[in-house]
């Protein structure tokens, strides 16, 4: 089933008034299963029911391509091409505060540290770290001598990948405060191309880049312990899910795939590969048994993760939809 966001298109529900809609939402959430928010091209941020196929709020105020979306318990932050983060407060989709700081480079990822600390990567080479509750920059970390793709954040330490090859491991120097950080270790040697995006699981960090390897690496020794060749094109992101007790890493592609491997097993095996988009796939998650994915083929998909069924297809963006996330 496709569902429609085009603004005059949503039902009584929307129409209620700025925020109503989603109060209306949360107060009934028993009733749902789960909401979805996407980013794209159009510069634009969707709120979706996906079960009901309506889009209930269009977020608006970027100025470019909207890369990056990160959900947490109080706030939906965006991240774009405008060099802006826009801080969102979930329970009236309105934004309290805009984060600048990013020099002439799109914000490519965005990472929860622990209570209201986020840190950002950007195009403009850095990693930045924020007090989303304040809005202060309270640190620059750089380094890296490409545009910064993606971080992840485990243990007191954060990681970085990068165009230029190399994951960077910061860790501060001031724990309380997160205003100075120090690079500690920089692992590279494996990827002859760009890293796309990186993700931890357990004692491990996965790597995925542009010459379609899958990297991962030792947490402890930092050096690379199993090297996948699953793909030929790019792997453009990875995600982490848990199915009967056993840990499962998803892998979209730039051959529209979404791969699905088991982390627990020492070879990762790959479990099962799925093609329910037209091209590049940029983000994908699961939740139980549905997954939710973005693509370049301006459509965000909700699927059966075992079967592959497309359980709903959301159209609106009119533009490449560059990342997709589980609100509920």
């Amino acid at each position: 089933a496709a569902a429609q966001g085009d603004d005059d298109g949503v039902d009584a529900l929307v129409a209620a008034g700025d925020g109503e809609a989603l109060r209306k939402v949360y107060r009934s959430r028993k009733k749902l299963t789960g909401l979805v928010v996407t980013c794209g091209g159009d510069n634009l941020v969707r709120v979706w029911d996906w079960r009901r196929g309506v889009c209930l709020k269009v977020l608006r105020g970027h100025a470019a391509y909207v890369w990056s979306v990160l959900v947490t318990d109080k706030w939906l932050l965006t991240g774009s091409g405008d060099s802006t983060i826009r801080v969102v407060d979930r329970a009236t989709c309105r934004c309290v505060r805009v984060l600048r700081g990013h020099e002439d480079g799109y914000v490519q990822g965005l990472t929860l540290l622990h209570g209201s600390v986020v840190a950002s990567s950007s195009g403009d080479r850095t990693v930045r770290i924020w007090d989303v509750e304040s809005g202060e920059q309270l640190a620059v970390l750089r380094g890296h001598s490409r545009c910064v793709w993606q971080t992840q954040y485990y243990d007191g330490r954060l990681y970085s990948c990068s165009k230029d090859r190399t994951i960077r491991v910061w860790q501060p120097q001031d724990q309380t405060k997160n205003t100075k950080w120090k690079c500690t270790a920089v692992l590279r040697g494996i990827h002859g191309k760009s890293i796309n995006t990186i993700l931890v699981v357990g004692d491990r960090l996965w790597s995925g880049g542009d010459d379609g390897c899958i990297g991962v690496w030792s947490l402890k020794t930092h050096e690379c312990v199993r090297l996948l060749h699953p793909e030929n094109g790019t792997i453009m992101t990875l995600s982490l899910h848990t199915a009967n007790g056993s840990r499962r890493v998803l892998a979209g592609t730039d051959q529209a795939k979404v791969m699905e491997f088991d982390a627990t097993d020492k070879a990762c095996k790959l479990l099962s590969t799925q093609r329910y988009h037209h091209g590049y796939v940029w983000a994908v998650h699961q939740r139980g048994g549905v997954r939710v994915s973005s693509s370049l083929d301006m459509t965000a998909k909700v699927v059966d993760a075992e079967s592959g069924e497309t359980l709903r297809t959301l159209y609106g963006h009119g533009a490449p939809v560059l990342n997709a996330a589980f609100l509920l």
